[in-house]
């Protein structure tokens, strides 16, 4: 059978034909008589409605097929195609990193601790600022910094002089736009602001190109810092964790369409900002907050329960 299938398949096709073609006049009789005299005696009008497969099932479809078979070619193309489809509806505040994880440089420390801060970044393309981040002078590149170094002496003015103009957009560019101002303004790097104009955060190439092919690792959830595992199954999650990257690291699905980070997500959820640690369950997640701290849930330990079967239950235990 599986040397000759094409054949085994024409012997059973003509069977099934003739059955086919005996039936179609009994076929075509009961749907007269369903449409037009069953449903007018009903009341209704016929209304011919075909079957229709749209993004949403087609999302839902390569989800699944991505998680049968996540590492085999047809599973990484599903997951590309899949996040193809979602990539036209995210928005540029979608995937930024927001204003509180930016690393910058102040004008006005010392040179010292300046030089110490670009040493220390792991980036290469770091944002010069004086006072405040809303007061941007422009972007570094580090190597432009490295062949400042190998002079004998540079002062602040020289640079400045290295940093290039900085690059603003609109946080709610849709990313397909931003890919293509991206090619357009030969650019990889932007400030992204809101509607008055204040910084909110940054946004890269790398960030848009990494929501087509997702994370450039193999396991995405082991390098996140604001995620760490337990040994019962549960992690601990940093507050400002964006709720996209924790849906693509764990395999969750907690609501991105409000709220961007875990802290403004359970903040939302209890209309109120806890005097103490408490212990709250929304939908199948159960959450128990560890620090809180000016107004913000800095650490939390979330895990979810599989086939979460009961109506979605708020308790609340003060610790």
């Amino acid at each position: 059978f599986l040397l000759g299938p094409n054949r085994f398949l024409s012997f059973f096709a003509l069977p099934t034909v003739a059955i086919a073609y005996t039936l179609w006049p009994l076929v075509m009789v009961t749907t007269v008589i369903a449409r037009y005299f069953i449903i007018h005696i009903l009341g209704q009008k016929y209304q011919e409605q075909r079957p229709s497969f749209g993004l949403t099932d087609l999302h839902a479809f390569l989800k699944n097929t991505l998680n049968v078979n996540e590492k085999m070619p047809m599973g990484i193309s599903a997951r590309i195609v899949g996040n193809l489809i979602e990539f036209r509806q995210t928005k540029v505040r979608d995937c930024m990193v927001p204003r509180t994880e930016i690393v910058g440089l102040d004008i006005d420390a010392d040179m010292g601790d300046i030089l110490a801060g670009a040493a220390a970044s792991q980036h290469t393309l770091l944002p010069v600022y004086k006072d405040n981040f809303n007061n941007m002078l422009g972007v570094l590149h580090l190597r432009r910094l490295a062949r400042l170094l190998q002079t004998e002496e540079f002062t602040k003015a020289d640079l400045l002089q290295l940093a290039r103009d900085p690059y603003y957009v609109p946080e709610a560019t849709p990313l397909h736009t931003q890919l293509l101002n991206f090619q357009k303004e030969k650019q990889r790097f932007a400030l992204v602001v809101d509607e008055y104009g204040d910084i909110q955060g940054i946004v890269t190439l790398e960030d848009i190109l990494e929501e087509i092919v997702g994370e450039f690792t193999s396991d995405f959830a082991a390098n996140i810092a604001d995620i760490s595992p337990e040994a019962d199954g549960a992690f601990l999650i940093d507050g400002m964790a964006v709720l996209r990257d924790i849906n693509r690291a764990l395999r969750w699905n907690l609501p991105t369409n409000g709220p961007k980070t875990l802290n403004g997500f359970v903040l939302e959820h209890l209309e109120t900002i806890p005097e103490f640690n408490l212990c709250i369950q929304i939908n199948e997640y159960q959450i128990e907050t560890l620090q809180i701290k000016d107004n913000i849930i800095k650490s939390l330990r979330i895990r979810r329960i599989e086939d979460q079967s009961t109506p979605e239950d708020d308790s609340s235990l003060d610790e």
